[in-house]
């Protein structure tokens, strides 16, 4: 009788009538069980398909939580600081108490959905468990290409739903009066608003601005660099994405606000005398040339939003209604695109198609026009 050739493998019935199918491959010897002789053969096929095409995967005894902390290491290499701590808070404090204890290979649809259903449980929104979903695929995906799990088992699990929301947006009346209050107020952060409004900024890029950065004889401001609180630190990156790196036009009330925010920043570096902290350069500082922290900017958008009786909006929302601005003055998808710094037109259909039929003749004005 013929030796059997290396992953050819066998099949055969145990005494208790469970079926057994092992196959020997690069030395190792794998072994299978079912119930049936034809479940056990689909399992049989599976391996020696795993193993003619490289993808098969050795047992192992990692769990989760030590398989999460390899992977954090490894992203800490490719991934930017705030991208990170992003990343190690969701595994610290949603999928190692809830799944870490588990062996990485015997992760399964159903302890995903039971994360899911115990987070929507605990009060987490539909976009925070889709966060914890995307982190734990991207893991995951990882886990795969390192041929520690054959396949990514949270492909096959859906986070919840999110309702879509139009971003809220004000009208120009009311643009107005917001930009107005803001231009008269003495508030230290109004004229760092009012800029983010105008230019459509990222709060990471507001803060990231830098005096270098301005040529005031072209009339534009270089958006290259961005500044975000990781862990209580103030940490340097660059914008979200390569599109985020742009060169934006002054609209007048940048310009005003920009010349504000340097007689200010004159002032506070004269007043504070050796209490003056080094700036590196940054546009927005707080009294002493610190960082300002976002509830900083926060605080003052509600009190210039109340002032100005407008809804009250994030200082990210203003980015959507500098957009609202950009199409109302006539402005296509692609313009609106590299003035926002999105990666793909796609991300700004997704966000704005609802503005582009909203426009009118009273709204195509020139972006100057409308903020003045």
């Amino acid at each position: 009788m013929a030796r059997r050739g290396n992953s050819e493998g066998s099949i055969y019935q145990r005494s208790d009538g469970y079926w057994v199918a092992a196959v020997s491959t690069s030395g190792k010897r794998r072994v299978v069980y079912a119930k049936t002789r034809r479940e056990v053969a689909e399992k049989l096929a599976a391996l020696q398909q795993a193993a003619s095409t490289g993808t098969l995967v050795g047992a192992s005894r990692l769990t989760v939580k030590d398989f999460m902390q390899q992977w954090l290491d490894a992203a800490s290499l490719t991934c930017k600081p705030s991208t990170l701590y992003g990343y190690r808070v969701v595994v610290r404090c949603h999928l190692v108490p809830e799944v870490g204890a588990l062996a990485l290979q015997k992760l399964a649809a159903q302890h995903i959905v039971r994360l899911y259903q115990a987070k929507r449980q605990q009060g987490l929104s539909p976009r925070r468990v889709q966060i914890i979903h995307a982190v734990l695929h991207r893991a995951l995906t990882e886990a795969v290409r390192w041929r520690l799990v054959p396949r990514n088992v949270a492909d096959d699990v859906k986070p919840p739903r999110q309702e879509h929301q139009e971003p809220r947006i004000w009208s120009l009346d009311e643009v107005r009066a917001f930009v107005n209050t803001a231009q008269s107020s003495a508030d230290r952060y109004a004229p760092a608003l009012v800029l983010a409004l105008a230019l459509g900024l990222r709060e990471s890029e507001l803060l990231g601005l830098r005096w270098d950065s301005l040529s005031t004889e072209q009339g534009t401001i270089t958006v290259d660099r961005a500044l975000t609180w990781v862990g209580g630190v103030p940490t340097w990156g660059t914008p979200k994405s390569r599109a985020g790196r742009r060169v934006l036009p002054l609209p007048q009330p940048a310009r005003e606000a920009l010349a504000r925010l340097r007689e200010q920043q004159d002032q506070d570096r004269f007043k504070a005398g050796h209490d003056w902290q080094p700036t590196e350069g940054r546009i927005v500082t707080s009294r002493v040339g610190t960082v300002p922290t976002p509830n900083r900017l926060k605080d003052t958008l509600d009190r210039l939003c109340a002032r100005a009786a407008v809804p009250r909006l994030t200082v990210h929302q203003l980015r959507h209604q500098c957009a609202s601005l950009l199409f109302a003055a006539g402005a296509d998808i692609k313009q609106v695109q590299h003035f926002l710094g999105h990666s793909r037109a796609s991300v700004t259909l997704d966000v704005y198609m609802h503005l582009l039929n909203a426009t009118s003749g009273e709204m195509a004005r020139r972006l100057d026009q409308m903020l003045g």
